[in-house]
């Protein structure tokens, strides 16, 4: 335990959940290492939200009604949103519609990607994020009705 505490102190991590102490080694490399790449993409930013404020051109006031609103916003991780908010703006969205659609933020990557390809086969080149953001069931029976119209 002592010697996890010095790493992660060596490493400039602050605080470490007491479970991460007694985990097999490999769960606390992965712990830390995470820990610093996270710390690494929010650079100068003090918090995701703080991060979030700044990729998507809007105030801390507005994404702290947001994590209100959205409680599975307070488990994001710096990583994901960088990696999700990349991809969309790469396939054309913009801060405005993602921070009009911020759940679209707590959805995983693959999930999204698959998504929007699927879309574009069927011939929806900008879906809309709320599409993105359904339920399995909602989503699939949305898919049904496109094909069933084409």
């Amino acid at each position: 335990m002592k010697r996890r505490l010095a790493e992660a102190q060596e490493r400039g991590i602050g605080s470490l959940k007491p479970w991460s102490l007694r985990c097999s080694e490999s769960t606390f490399q992965r712990t830390i290492e995470r820990r610093v790449k996270a710390r690494e993409f929010l650079g100068d930013h003090k918090s995701v939200k703080d991060y979030l404020a700044t990729r998507l051109q809007c105030d801390e006031k507005i994404l702290t009604h947001i994590f209100r609103k959205i409680p599975q916003m307070k488990h994001i991780t710096v990583l994901k949103v960088k990696e999700l908010l990349d991809f969309l703006y790469d396939v054309g969205y913009s801060p405005e519609e993602v921070c009009c659609t911020p759940r679209i933020l707590t959805r995983s990557l693959r999930t999204v990607k698959a998504r929007v390809v699927e879309l574009e086969l069927l011939g929806i080149t900008h879906p809309n994020l709320l599409v993105l953001c359904k339920t399995t069931k909602e989503y699939q029976d949305l898919i049904r009705k496109l094909k069933h119209n084409q």
